[in-house]
């Protein structure tokens, strides 16, 4: 098996998902940005709760699911990558 999609591995990249999402919490404003338009900034603002922590639990769904279906483990890294950018917009802009 794979050392990437092997289940302690998808395990370890959400629960660091979730602790940066947790950190960089008390750090950024209540509003958060999630979507850009090319050249104009943010148009959309959500709370900073639901911003932060919905990739994560997508995450702990997709690792439930890896169960049954063996490709979900690729959702938890582009879950993840996303959650890396989100994360860095929230706690610059």
């Amino acid at each position: 098996m794979n050392i990437l999609f092997h289940r302690k591995t998808l395990l370890g990249v959400t629960v660091l998902s979730f602790v940066a999402a947790v950190i960089v919490c008390i750090f950024c404003p209540m509003q958060i940005p999630i979507h850009f338009v090319l050249g104009q900034g943010s148009d959309w603002l959500v709370n900073k709760f639901l911003g932060l922590f919905i990739l994560p639990v997508g995450m702990v769904v997709c690792l439930w699911s890896n169960a049954f279906y063996y490709r979900a483990g690729w959702a938890v890294y582009f879950f993840a990558a996303l959650q890396i950018f989100l994360l860095y917009q929230a706690a610059i802009l």
